[in-house]
């Protein structure tokens, strides 16, 4: 019987829904836990790229679309979110130039996101911003039907 590499490990990893048990199997064993941590890169990528990941990988947690990205737009976004909504903690879209207000309204329905980053993101508006801050604050404090 043959061992099962990194990319087969991470494919049946991410079928476990709990993270609590992602947790629990990454202490037992360190396959497990180089699996869990290890980071996927994605060069030279754009929208329609991003929609056939979002469409294979769809459990993501922590999106990184920074800085390279200069031909990923609302659309490669949107699909990301979209599919990742139910798991994703952690969004940093830093200095990608195409997205815009519009990939924001759709961030605003995710109640997972803990960490989003948007510096250097020149077609996001600061009264859009302004006014997604407070949609956030809004939310936050309980009065979010």
């Amino acid at each position: 019987m043959s061992t099962l590499g990194d990319d087969e490990l991470s494919l049946i990893f991410h079928w476990i829904n709990d993270s609590n048990n992602r947790n629990s199997f990454s202490l037992v064993c360190k396959r497990w836990l180089r699996v869990r941590v290890k980071p996927v890169y994605f060069d030279d990528v754009g929208d329609d790229g991003i929609c056939a990941i979002a469409n294979g990988c769809s459990k993501f947690c922590k999106v990184s679309l920074r800085r390279r990205r200069k031909s990923i737009g609302n659309v490669g976004f949107i699909s990301i979110v979209n599919k990742s909504a139910q798991g994703l903690t952690n969004l940093d879209l830093g200095r990608c130039s195409l997205i815009s207000d519009q990939a924001l309204e759709v961030i605003g329905t995710v109640r997972t996101i803990w960490v989003l980053k948007l510096d250097c993101c020149s077609l996001i508006t600061k009264l859009f911003l302004n006014r997604f801050i407070r949609s956030l604050a809004f939310k936050s404090n309980g009065y979010m039907r």
